[in-house]
């Protein structure tokens, strides 16, 4: 029964964390997607935070030998809902990096508001408050387990024969 329940918590907590990350997947499929549709193959997508600045790395397959992937690093700039520090562009197996400043700076302000990739985000915030009740609630739980299972013992107990054997009259 305790293993149950120690399943189901696990269970539970996944759900949370798998709903909280769901979003940026799907942003990163969306983006996946239209450049599948502006013509390109074998594409790949990823996100990477590390030290508080944000890489996007794509990669696509054209049959046009000159492209300098241009339009995959327009696409992500203007669709991509998260932050973008950096953004490295391989087509063909040529790769080309640049930072927000020059995006900005070649194709203007971002037209959407990028989400934050710290822990401001809802996603992250509805996954710390479900795992803040699931933590309390799984102690309610294993206080009440407790005290029911001690409480069986000690009416276990009362009901036993004594350790030793009572003293008989002849």
């Amino acid at each position: 029964m305790k293993r149950l329940a120690t399943v189901r918590l696990l269970a539970l907590l996944t759900a949370f964390l798998v709903a909280a990350g769901c979003a940026s997947l799907a942003d990163l499929a969306d983006l996946q997607s239209r450049i599948q549709e502006d013509g390109y193959t074998n594409v790949s997508v990823h996100h990477q935070t590390s030290n508080g600045r944000d890489r996007l790395t794509i990669s696509a397959v054209t049959t046009d030998t000159d492209d300098t992937g241009a339009r995959i690093a327009r696409a992500a700039w203007d669709t991509y809902q998260g932050e973008i520090d950096e953004l490295v562009v391989t087509v063909n197996g040529k790769p080309r990096g640049v930072t927000a400043k020059e995006l900005e700076q070649t194709y203007g302000a971002r037209q959407i508001r990028p989400e934050a990739t710290g822990g401001s985000s809802t996603g992250g915030w509805v996954a710390g408050v479900g795992i803040l009740l699931l933590l309390l609630i799984g102690g309610v739980i294993a206080v009440l387990v407790g005290r029911s299972r001690r409480r069986t013992r000690r009416i276990q107990q009362m009901h036993q024969d004594p350790p030793y054997p009572y003293y008989k009259q002849p």
